[in-house]
């Protein structure tokens, strides 16, 4: 901009839009779920070698009441990205807090043309977090040699029944433990839903000396103590 050059920048809105949109968040019980965050981001076509969505695009920021409804309040005539849950979201083989196992997949609005007012979103549902523990000791019978060299192995029934050549290590063996001395202690957890996984006790050699189907169950928890012969 150079002094004394004009430059038209258009019109610029001050002040809220004229649009509120209204939406509930339920569970895959169907209760409501409360204090969840909910993001807006004005929607945009991404390009290949574009970056995705930026924290530049959020428009807004609200939380979900005690009857899961969140209220978004001054919404512009414009295309928008509605995501419930945002940041809300397990990712990782050991929990981490979070409140979600799965979010729902983003709502896409488009005001443009729209009669101002309320918009009623369609109601989401999400997978809250019901994660399943389990906790083992692994303990060497009397006069027996320490556990250095075992293992125990948590690997998921659709990698071992999945066809030679397709298995895939990085997404079947889910939890692996390295065991020493003349006891040990181990703690495994998962989110739910959750297929079942095969617990396995290996020696030094590789070889199964113990096996267990579990089946992973919304809040709750197992107790294992295995002796080694």
């Amino acid at each position: 901009m150079r002094l004394g050059v004009y430059e038209n920048l258009g019109v610029m809105v001050v002040g809220g839009g004229r649009y509120t949109l209204v939406g509930r968040v339920i569970d895959q019980f169907g209760n409501p779920v409360s204090d969840l965050e909910v993001l807006v981001i004005k929607y945009k076509i991404v390009e290949d070698g574009e970056p995705p969505f930026t924290l530049a695009d959020q428009l807004c920021q609200v939380h979900t009441d005690e009857d899961g409804v969140y209220t978004l309040a001054g919404m512009y005539e414009d295309s928008l990205l509605v995501r419930v849950g945002g940041r809300d979201i397990e990712t990782t083989l050991h929990l981490t807090g979070k409140r979600l196992a799965r979010k729902s997949d983003d709502l896409l609005v488009d005001l443009h043309g729209s009669s101002s007012g309320i918009v009623d979103m369609p109601e989401c549902q999400v997978v809250t977090s019901q994660p399943f523990k389990v906790s083992a000791s692994v303990e060497t019978a009397k006069d027996k040699l320490h556990l250095g060299g075992h293992s125990v192995w948590f690997v998921k029934e659709s990698y071992l029944h999945a066809p030679a050549g397709a298995q895939d290590k990085s997404q079947g063996i889910v939890g692996f433990f390295s065991l020493g001395g003349e006891a040990d202690f181990i703690e495994w957890s998962c989110q739910t839903p959750h297929e079942p996984v095969y617990m396995r006790l290996k020696d030094s050699n590789g070889k199964i000396i113990h096996e267990e189907v579990l089946t992973p169950s919304f809040a709750a928890s197992l107790s294992r103590t295995i002796v080694v012969e």
